[in-house]
């Protein structure tokens, strides 16, 4: 049914608009209310509160209705939704009048059940506003990462962000977006950039074993513009992934 909105003193309004829908009256909505507020003498600022907003560039008008003046205007209309409505709005002061305390014992009650979800809700908002610090200051950290010690930085990001995902056994799927990211970036083919250097430390002489051990990460310390693509492309990639603690 139609909402009844109520402000921080207590009085309780309709949106004029809603009530003309709910009301199903066959005039548009401009002429209905204009018609309404002349016809019954409707005092503005008492009985209805024009609010002017801007809806995709164009002015709009919407009216809010006194309690009254909405629970008159659906009495006045004079077809069954209005009078539908109309026991609708009765109700609904009852309600609220059965909310309000009779005693001042029931007065205090409902003042410490306030005060009691006020200190709830201002407890939560510093465990988040605590939790946002972090978060910020976290990220600072990460955006503060320069290329010196990359490799162990790096691999503590993306360790972090594996175990957000799931656990260690993600690892190797954000390495490996980490490394497809930077080949698309850096227009580099990091499989062939491995092959060729595997290849020329075999003519060289090195022995099988080191050369087996070389990886995709050695191939990006030979490149210092490629290291401080990677950089960038990993620091992106915790934003991306909301990371609130690297350890």
């Amino acid at each position: 049914m139609l909402p009844v909105y109520q402000n921080q003193s207590g009085k309780k309004f309709v949106n004029a608009r809603e009530l003309h829908e709910q009301m199903m009256v066959g005039k548009v909505f401009a002429a209905w209310i204009q018609d309404r507020i002349d016809k019954y003498d409707l005092i503005e600022n008492e009985d209805f509160f024009p609010i002017s907003e801007k809806t995709a560039g164009r002015p709009k008008t919407e009216y809010w209705l006194a309690l009254d003046t909405a629970k008159e205007i659906s009495m006045v209309q004079n077809n069954h939704m209005g009078r539908v409505i109309r026991k609708y709005f009765i109700e609904v002061e009852k309600r609220f009048r059965l909310q309000q305390p009779k005693t001042q014992a029931e007065a205090m009650l409902m003042y410490a059940q306030h005060m009691v979800e006020t200190e709830r809700r201002v407890n939560k908002l510093e465990t988040q506003v605590t939790e946002t610090n972090h978060r910020v200051e976290n990220m600072s950290q990460i955006i503060a990462l320069d290329t010196k010690d990359w490799r162990n930085e790096i691999s503590k990001i993306l360790n972090a962000i594996a175990y957000r995902k799931g656990g260690k056994e993600w690892y190797r799927t954000i390495k490996n977006e980490s490394y497809s990211v930077l080949s698309n970036r850096a227009g580099a083919n990091l499989d062939i950039r491995l092959l060729n250097k595997q290849r020329k430390m075999a003519l060289q002489g090195v022995p099988t074993s080191t050369i087996n051990n070389v990886s995709k990460l050695d191939v990006i310390n030979d490149d210092k513009k490629l290291t401080e693509i990677y950089v960038a492309v990993v620091k992106e990639m915790a934003i991306k992934y909301q990371m609130d603690k690297i350890s």
